[in-house]
């Protein structure tokens, strides 16, 4: 299975929405963890415009502790203010959704 594989029917309204994704997806995929990365509402609906948040829920495995999340949490924080062509709005956790991927159901991006 490729874990880094992207819906390739996702419509995104700008290149800088596409590649802020696309840097998300492989930050996310990377975690040994991490189960999935969604893109959701408006990009994931194909409505959204150049306005538009990025919002992303990650989707970890089942047995990951809270503690666990937590640190993804954080290190995305630190991690993503380091990246200057990262929208603000996606550079804190404020919008980030982490939460276990339902048990026997596997949601692959």
């Amino acid at each position: 299975m490729n874990k880094l594989k992207m819906v390739s029917d996702l419509s995104f309204p700008t290149k800088l929405h596409q590649d802020s994704a696309e840097l998300i997806r492989d930050y996310f995929l990377a975690m040994s963890n991490v189960d999935t990365v969604l893109v959701v509402n408006s990009c994931a609906r194909g409505k959204a415009v150049p306005e538009s948040d990025l919002d992303f829920a990650i989707l970890v495995k089942p047995d990951t502790t809270p503690a666990e999340i937590k640190n993804i949490e954080q290190a995305w924080r630190i991690y993503s203010e380091k990246q200057p062509t990262l929208p603000r709005n996606c550079r804190t956790a404020n919008g980030l959704q982490v939460s276990p991927a339902p048990t026997g159901k596997r949601i692959n991006c």
